[in-house]
């Protein structure tokens, strides 16, 4: 049997909060909050890139554009991006406590590899897994990805 060297768990989104239901009704609520209405579809779409992009993704989906361009007679600019971000942070942490319980195993999984001396890495973005692999050699390891194993 071969000994696990390394064990690599992604959190946002798998260990906790599985299905990213945070940011998505953040998105939904810090766009509401500019008279923007944006759905679940929409919001899922830019996943997985940096915040401020998936911002700029949705305000470039044309339906969103022709909200924002109605609404405010213009179009959208980087100051927008910028306060939809503050909007989308504000109510993204204050709903954190409501989307934080590990999935089934998580706990005892992290107690287990502690004990064995196994080494951990977690991560929210998977190119941070990816700099960390690419800076460590281990023959035998397990990476967690999006709800799946890869090894």
């Amino acid at each position: 049997m071969k000994k696990i060297e390394c064990i690599i768990m992604d959190w946002a989104g798998t260990a906790v909060d599985y299905g990213c239901f945070a940011p998505v009704a953040a998105f939904i609520e810090a766009f509401a909050e500019k008279g923007l209405v944006i759905d679940v579809v929409q919001t899922r779409k830019p996943m997985g890139l940096p915040k401020i992009q998936h911002i700029r993704e949705l305000l470039s989906m044309p339906d969103v554009n022709e909200q924002f361009t109605a609404r405010y007679q213009r179009a959208w600019t980087e100051e927008d991006v910028v306060e939809l971000n503050r909007l989308f942070e504000k109510h993204l942490f204050a709903s954190l406590e409501n989307y934080t319980d590990p999935i089934p195993g998580v706990i005892e999984t992290i107690v287990k590899t502690t004990e064995d001396g196994m080494e951990r890495f977690q991560y929210t973005m998977l190119k941070d897994a990816e700099h960390f692999l690419s800076q460590r050699i281990f023959r035998n390891s397990i990476m967690m990805i999006q709800s799946g194993l890869r090894s």
